[in-house]
């Protein structure tokens, strides 16, 4: 198998604690040496926000070895990336601008995105989702 995929955010949160939560799916791709994972600055940016609130125990050092045992590649937030983010639609009752923009990235790269998110897909039909 070969391919690039964006993690979602909790994606990442859930290889990089060990979470029963991600599907066997997802973590054969961890495994697979073909595949090259991406994570969005976004996410680094969403986990520290929560990690510095409290919600999440994810100490800088931890995310950054993480990273980089799994061989994910930075996708740094690029214009195209945030006018697509724009031109989507606002999700009523869905608060998180995070989970927009993770989302503008995968449809600007044409990259599927790793989500656990049903939202996401419903919203954005234009999202190629793995999981």
């Amino acid at each position: 198998m070969e391919g690039i995929f964006l993690l979602d955010t909790h994606a990442f949160l859930w290889a990089m604690t060990g979470s029963s939560q991600l599907s066997q799916r997802v973590k054969r791709l961890f495994a697979e040496p073909d595949i090259r994972l991406l994570l969005s600055a976004a996410s680094v940016w969403e986990i520290a926000l929560k990690a510095a609130k409290g919600k999440i125990s994810a100490p800088g050092p931890v995310v950054d070895e993480a990273i980089e045992g799994f061989r994910i590649r930075e996708l740094p937030i690029r214009r195209m990336h945030v006018r697509k983010a724009s031109d989507l639609p606002a999700v009523e009752g869905h608060k998180d601008p995070f989970d927009r923009l993770i989302a503008a990235q995968a449809i600007s790269e044409r990259v599927p995105l790793i989500t656990n998110d049903r939202s996401l897909t419903r919203h954005y039909p234009q999202l190629a989702t793995f999981w």
